[in-house]
């Protein structure tokens, strides 16, 4: 993090190195009990010129142990607002708390605010923060980092070489194993679901791409039943023009494996983008390019967002992200109103997930089957085989998943009613 470059404080330009720094920004920390906004508060330690100056306090007491000066702990932020002025706010939150904190800290006039997604709820708070900025030296960040990666910045840079855009797709999975807990599982804490939670990133890196969004619908459905009582999707499938350009978002919290991937294809090739990789196919999809780079950590992806927020030289990127903000805020509140939502449907068993597509299976009685699919009853949820015999008139079956699956006597022996095959055309499907 060496260097000179020139840094904004409260309107006056100073030329100083990060090295030297002799009066640092002074930094309020609100949510920095929470695994982001610890991390948040740890990264400006490391900072020559930045220092957490105030903790505002939440249900815990807040961990002082890798300040090197201790800074002063705040029963509200009421009280941190009074007693001082602060130069940069960073703001690690529950969404529902977003919007009464920030029009604090504008009312209170920190010049720099410095907040986890998303900007806020609805347009409406859009518009009351805007009011409250009139007329003020006052900058948000909202924190969205697939804008400041490498491979995405690359990816941005290739976007011409594929021709017109003529589609795109973007992947964002993660593969958890058990139900979000937390205020991420409380309608009135976290609002939305993985929309507003996961599709915010995407969404800010699809305007950064290709600019405003014309039309948007999405589908959300539910793995858990709590969380479709409290209609917090755990999986958004979304549906984007921009133009004459269409493209899908998918969004999962219960993917079976994780993935993020961003396919744009245009009339001379494709992009796909990765977290750490960016590769270049043209329309044979022959491989043309290919760049891979170093997995940042999260510390590191902190400092380089922290190298946009405070030097002046990145105050056009600072705008620029404000307004894509606001256009995702807005998408997003549309897509809510307009989503259509789809029945609970319980996440398959892991014996389900066992019992692969287009595997061989024979009864005990020695015939031979080929598994078409696992299907789950509409009213009750159950889990059922569907097989299909591979003799006579080829006929479909199913049977509950336990039934398959479990054992039978035969001449006082217990053996499997349906035993799986090792055979070729189980290696070809990649079954075993």
């Amino acid at each position: 993090m060496g260097g000179k470059f020139q840094i904004l404080k409260l309107g006056v330009i100073m030329n100083v190195s990060n090295q030297n720094i002799s009066e640092p920004f002074s930094v309020l920390t609100i949510g920095s009990n929470g695994g982001r906004g610890r991390l948040y508060a740890q990264c400006v330690e490391k900072r020559n010129e930045m220092h957490v100056g105030g903790i505002v306090k939440s249900r815990h007491e807040p961990d002082l142990s890798h300040f090197s000066s201790k800074p002063r702990v705040y029963e509200d932020l009421t009280s941190a607002l009074q007693d001082r002025k602060w130069d940069i706010a960073i703001v690690s939150v529950p969404h529902f708390l977003h919007h009464s904190i920030t029009s604090k800290l504008i009312e209170f006039g920190v010049k720099l605010i410095i907040k986890e997604k998303p900007l806020a709820i609805s347009s409406e708070q859009v518009k009351n923060y805007l009011n409250l900025i009139e007329n003020q030296e006052i900058t948000i960040v909202t924190t969205t980092q697939r804008i400041i990666l490498p491979s995405f910045l690359k990816g941005l840079e290739m976007l011409s070489t594929i021709g017109e855009i003529h589609s795109f797709e973007y992947v964002y999975h993660f593969a958890l194993s058990e139900m979000t807990t937390g205020w991420r599982a409380n309608k009135e804490q976290a609002i939305g679901g993985v929309l507003l939670d996961m599709g915010y990133h995407a969404l800010d890196v699809l305007h950064l791409y290709f600019g405003c969004i014309s039309n948007a619908h999405a589908k959300l459905s539910y793995a858990y039943k709590e969380m479709a009582d409290n209609q917090l999707e755990d999986k958004a499938e979304v549906e984007l023009f921009f133009g004459e350009v269409k493209g899908f978002l998918s969004i999962d919290r219960y993917a079976q494996q994780e993935q993020e991937l961003f396919k744009i294809k245009g009339s001379r090739g494709t992009l796909e983008i990765g977290r750490n990789e960016v590769i270049l196919y043209n329309t044979e999809n022959q491989k043309l390019d290919h760049f891979t780079f170093q997995a940042l950590s999260k510390c590191e992806q902190i400092h380089l967002l922290f190298d946009r927020c405070i030097n002046p030289g990145y105050a056009a990127w600072r705008k620029e992200s404000f307004k894509r903000n606001i256009a995702t805020v807005e998408v997003i509140e549309q897509m809510y109103k307009t989503a259509s939502q789809q029945k609970y449907l319980p996440k398959l068993s892991s014996a389900a997930l066992s019992i692969k597509e287009g595997s061989d299976y024979e009864h005990y009685k020695g015939l031979p089957y080929k598994i078409l699919g696992v299907a789950q009853h509409s009213e009750t949820y159950e889990e059922l085989v569907v097989y299909q015999a591979q003799y006579g008139e080829k006929k479909v079956w199913v049977r509950p998943i336990a039934m398959f699956l479990d054992n039978v006597n035969v001449n006082g022996k217990n053996i499997p009613r349906f035993k799986f095959i090792e055979c070729e055309s189980n290696e070809k499907e990649g079954v075993i």
